[in-house]
């Protein structure tokens, strides 16, 4: 086997294992320098590493971005949640900030700014600023279909559990399970499926205020 071929399948057996084990693989770049988990993730591409580097310490998550080139960091924030890329750029400098915003497309900086104008100790600070909702007379099918389309823009969208229902007038109405839309009638509405809210909170609500509603 050539060395380009060895080196190619070094490469996929790199990107299955972060894939499959990003928690592992962030506990052990925890351990290295950030020069070296920086190198080691900049082999990779974003999408493949990117719930790895959900799962690694803020500070830790900084210092490796600050090594990384620009096309390589800009991809990878276009990977991460918005609230685990608000939440980095919470730790830099505001000459840091501005410099990797610019990197965003307007959306993406779009999210970024509206999560960092919140108070980090508040409900605002942890929303996600394209929640997946239907309403309750869509059918199954189509909730799919919009999640579907969703998911291809959003590699995030793909951890989600369930789906915000709203009424006519786009309210919240209720929540829906994915695996209860999974094994349903395409055509039934998802109203005969709908579950209730687990809390609603404003924006503004302390960390200790959603804990208590949650409780």
């Amino acid at each position: 086997m050539s060395v380009a071929k060895v080196e190619a399948l070094e490469k996929r057996l790199n990107a299955r294992y972060f894939t499959q084990h990003p928690v592992e693989a962030a506990e052990k770049l925890e351990r290295s320098t950030p020069e070296a988990a920086a190198e080691i993730l900049a082999a990779q591409r974003a999408v493949d590493v990117a719930e790895v580097c959900e799962a690694l310490s803020p500070p830790t998550l900084r210092a490796i971005l600050l090594l990384a080139a620009d096309d390589w960091v800009a991809g990878l924030l276009g990977e991460l949640s918005p609230v685990h890329v608000a939440r980095y750029f919470r730790l830099l400098t505001d000459e840091q900030r501005g410099a990797h915003l610019a990197l965003l497309d307007a959306d993406r900086r779009a999210d970024a700014e509206l999560l960092l104008s919140a108070d980090p100790e508040t409900a605002g600070a942890l929303m996600d600023p394209h929640v997946s909702f239907i309403r309750r007379q869509a059918s199954v099918a189509d909730a799919l279909s919009e999640l579907r389309a969703r998911a291809r823009h959003h590699r995030y969208v793909s951890a989600q559990r369930v789906m915000l229902v709203v009424d006519e007038s786009g309210r919240p109405d209720g929540v829906v399970a994915l695996q209860d839309l999974a094994l349903a009638d395409g055509k039934d509405p998802v109203g005969r499926y709908i579950q209730p809210l687990p809390a609603v909170v404003l924006t503004t609500a302390h960390h200790d205020e959603i804990v208590e509603q949650l409780s």
